[in-house]
């Protein structure tokens, strides 16, 4: 389940770029 960690971390990147 490493693939879901490294999505949730995208998604958070992108929720970061978008917020800004």
């Amino acid at each position: 389940m490493r693939i879901t960690v490294g999505l949730e971390q995208d998604l958070r990147h992108i929720l970061l770029n978008e917020a800004t």
